[in-house]
């Protein structure tokens, strides 16, 4: 009975990851987020520059935005789902979505990121 219990238990918690996924859509909302705050903290240490940081700022967001409108891409793990972008020959995780939520990048990791993407051109 206990066995059986364990089973129905286990399938009644894949079921509830599974129907908790979050959509490509709440990906890309929550890495958008994550773009717009790292802006304002950049902004914010050039408080000489601010208004060029605004203006830049806006554009980098309009930028990434238009890139992921495009480049996303959707892997699905029944309970879980991930996305990414290809740059090159190489696939870039961008964040993994888990009951709802959706984990993205810290603001290092996106510096660095942004920092590469920028060089490789």
């Amino acid at each position: 009975m206990k066995k059986i219990l364990s089973i129905v238990a286990l399938l009644l918690v894949v079921l509830i990851m599974a129907l908790t996924k979050p959509s490509k859509e709440a990906h890309r909302a929550a890495m958008m987020d994550a773009v717009q705050e790292y802006v304002a903290d950049e902004a914010s240490g050039h408080v000489a520059l601010n208004l060029l940081a605004s203006i830049g700022g806006k554009a980098l967001v309009k930028a990434v935005d238009l890139a992921l409108s495009t480049q996303l891409k959707e892997r699905d793990y029944l309970v879980l789902n991930t996305t990414y972008i290809e740059i090159g020959d190489q696939e870039k995780l961008l964040s993994v979505g888990l009951l709802s939520y959706v984990f993205t990048f810290d603001k290092e990791r996106l510096r660095s990121e942004l920092a590469t993407a920028f060089q490789g051109k």
